[in-house]
């Protein structure tokens, strides 16, 4: 086999009807990266008498994804199905090509999240390797003016086979980049007024939910890696680095009272027709999850503040998940 130059080394993923059944991966991925690994357990043993182990048994083996790279319009409602669950996709009122892609988890029912077959490598026969079932189950949105805009998540599939052909011809996914310059940030007392009072002096906001799916192993000499992912109880934050003066400090009686906040972090791009343009909005019902840490953004005094989301019966969720752009399928 020949060797395998990094440089030339990309993602493909294609979208399984089944959960864990090999479909052609043809998407390829440009704007973020999944570093796929094989994972495993193994039992090591060595009797009493001997210096040395005797005995090497697998019991259980995986793969892993180190998901980086940056959120863009298009690209991101791949993590999101995964992560979250199935889109309800429309088209805007006044659209013809304009889509709206609304991710909302439920509380208390299980979700519908879509799996991919993933392969990775380079062209060439033998050069790529080869995983199904792949679910994301963590992924964080950074969102700075000064750092940027930055999207890093884990994910997992089943047990990597190796030796493969990447998929031919994949579609590359048309790339309409997320930019800090088209953020904003709004907090409100209502889930009504959600999106009305943009905070002025909010320097970082951080969106995370992880903790999404555990494999489950049970004894079947038929399974080369675990069966099935099963949802667990997830862990949803937010994280906003504001300014020290007024606004900033108010969330010291929300945190005394133990009120809720509602909270948007939108993204609005360029025109896609009429007045539709490429967004991404992220509407939360926040909780204080600590107190504040001090710090600064170039030399301004800074707090900043951890929140846990919260099950709110308005948003129907804890958290909702809005892209809009021209994609009507994945």
């Amino acid at each position: 086999m020949a060797d395998r130059a990094l440089v030339f080394e990309g993602n493909q993923l294609g979208l399984e009807s089944t959960y864990g059944v090999s479909v052609a991966a043809d998407k390829k991925l440009t704007a973020m990266n999944i570093a796929l690994s094989p994972s495993a357990e193994v039992d090591v043993y060595g009797p009493m008498g001997q210096k040395f182990d005797t005995l090497s048994i697998l019991n259980r083996e995986w793969a892993t994804g180190t998901i980086t790279g940056k959120p863009t319009f298009t690209e991101i409602v791949y993590p999101l199905s995964s992560v979250l669950t199935t889109a309800v996709i429309t088209t805007p009122a006044t659209g013809v090509t304009a889509r709206d892609w609304t991710f909302t988890p439920a509380n208390a029912t299980a979700d519908t999240p879509k799996s991919f077959t993933i392969e990775v490598g380079q062209a060439g026969a033998g050069l790529a390797d080869k995983a199904t079932g792949l679910r994301v189950t963590e992924l964080t949105l950074a969102f700075s003016r000064t750092g940027g805009v930055d999207m890093t998540g884990s994910a997992i599939a089943r047990a990597i086979t190796t030796g493969q052909t990447l998929t031919a011809a994949p579609t590359t996914i048309a790339l309409v980049p997320v930019a800090p310059g088209m953020v904003s940030v709004y907090v409100d007392d209502t889930a009504a007024a959600l999106g009305t009072t943009k905070l002025l002096r909010d320097f970082s906001a951080e969106f995370s939910i992880g903790d999404r799916y555990n494999p489950v192993w049970p004894l079947n000499a038929a399974l080369t890696s675990f069966d099935a992912l099963i949802e667990t109880k997830p862990t949803a934050t937010l994280k906003l680095t504001l300014g020290n003066d007024t606004v900033g400090q108010a969330f010291l009686t929300t945190m005394r009272s133990g009120a809720k906040k509602y909270v948007r972090i939108e993204a609005i791009g360029s025109i896609i027709e009429l007045a539709l343009s490429y967004t991404l909005r992220i509407d939360m019902c926040a909780i204080v999850a600590d107190g504040p840490s001090a710090g600064d953004v170039d030399g301004l005094s800074t707090l900043d503040w951890s929140f846990r989301l919260a099950y709110d019966a308005t948003i129907g969720s804890a958290f909702t998940c809005m892209v809009r752009n021209a994609l009507t399928a994945l």
